[in-house]
């Protein structure tokens, strides 16, 4: 029987810059401004000349994106009063996307260097 999951998975791929220029609507120059200050996921190389992102890495930049207006400085008793229940389960999504984010950090700093 297949694995059934709560929410879609989504397909993991990689992503050309043309591609992530399109999908989130900055251009070369500001995508290496942006990686360069911490604040946009670092490309991987795939080549001598060839960089690419993960598209699962890329989309959660966007969602944070989507959802930090609604993390920063809300409680989340405010959040009914700022939506419907959709907007209460975005922030408990987007509340647990970071933790799952910190668990994985703290594992892999936890990990023996080769």
């Amino acid at each position: 029987m297949p694995e059934q999951h709560l929410f879609p998975v989504p397909e993991r791929h990689i992503l050309h810059r043309p591609e992530v220029e399109v999908k989130v609507g900055f251009k070369r120059a500001c995508l290496h401004e942006r990686v360069k200050a911490g604040k946009f996921p670092k490309p991987i190389v795939l080549g001598i000349r060839a960089v690419g992102w993960d598209s699962i890495e890329i989309d959660q930049w966007i969602l944070d994106r989507r959802l930090s207006p609604l993390l920063i400085g809300t409680h989340e008793s405010l959040i009914p009063r700022l939506g419907d229940e959709g907007t209460l389960k975005l922030f408990r999504l987007a509340r647990l996307a970071r933790r799952l984010r910190d668990i994985e950090a703290e594992a892999a700093s936890d990990l023996p260097e080769p």
